[in-house]
């Protein structure tokens, strides 16, 4: 029996930016028998074309394969395009259409990436899957029962919480939130040569239809398939 049989398998959702790059590191060190998986979640093709500047999801495969291929890890793709365009972007502007304030990328967390994500790494053999999302889950024990709780990050200006409030218990059970306990300047003295390929990616906090403008353009397209 060789040493990877006796770790705890864990399928990390990889972007091939810095904080995703960072938690493969941490797990590592951690001794966790880790796989990067890039979810292909989007892409040029789900809109014919229209938005191949906003969504380099090529580039970002190639990202995240060389981060594992420095971390000497094995790296998986799952394409989601279809369950996303029907469960986030149609939930999106059909909320808009009724006069609310949908909130994609609360709905994206809780279906595709700590739904279908989750499911599927389970299925292929993990026992738990991570992010790089700025939280911490603690475990609350009583006579009959673990309770989890989800806590905000100790870098408060990164925490993600309010994007995670949906998740189940029984997500929130299966998951690790490595950058929990980081702030963004200890984060960004990890060895160079381990995160010096994401370092040029942009370094932000993701929400996915932030942009006004794009959101407009999404609607027209959503308006021309409908």
């Amino acid at each position: 029996m060789n040493n990877n049989e006796l770790k705890q398998k864990v399928y990390l959702a990889m972007s091939g930016g810095v904080d995703s790059s960072v938690a493969a590191y941490l797990l590592q060190q951690q001794g966790f028998d880790v796989t990067g998986v890039y979810m292909k979640n989007w892409s040029e093709e789900s809109f014919v074309g229209d938005f191949k500047p906003h969504c380099p999801w090529k580039r970002d495969v190639k990202d995240v394969r060389a981060v594992c291929k420095l971390l000497g890890i094995p790296m998986k793709v799952y394409n989601f395009e279809k369950e996303y365009n029907t469960q986030v972007i149609d939930y999106f502007f059909a909320g808009e259409k009724k006069g609310l304030t949908p909130n994609p990328d609360i709905v994206c967390n809780r279906k595709v990436k700590f739904g279908l994500f989750l499911n599927r790494s389970l299925k292929d053999g993990a026992e738990l899957i991570a992010t790089g999302h700025y939280a911490k889950i603690r475990r609350k024990y009583n006579v009959s029962r673990i309770r989890y709780e989800l806590h905000g990050a100790k870098d408060r200006k990164k925490d993600q919480t309010y994007f995670l409030c949906q998740l189940t218990q029984s997500q929130l059970s299966k998951t690790i939130f490595p950058l929990g306990k980081l702030t963004k300047p200890l984060k960004n003295d990890f060895p160079s040569r381990k995160t010096n390929k994401a370092r040029s990616k942009r370094n932000c906090k993701k929400t996915e239809f932030a942009d006004s403008r794009k959101t407009g353009e999404y609607g027209n397209l959503f308006c021309r398939r409908s």
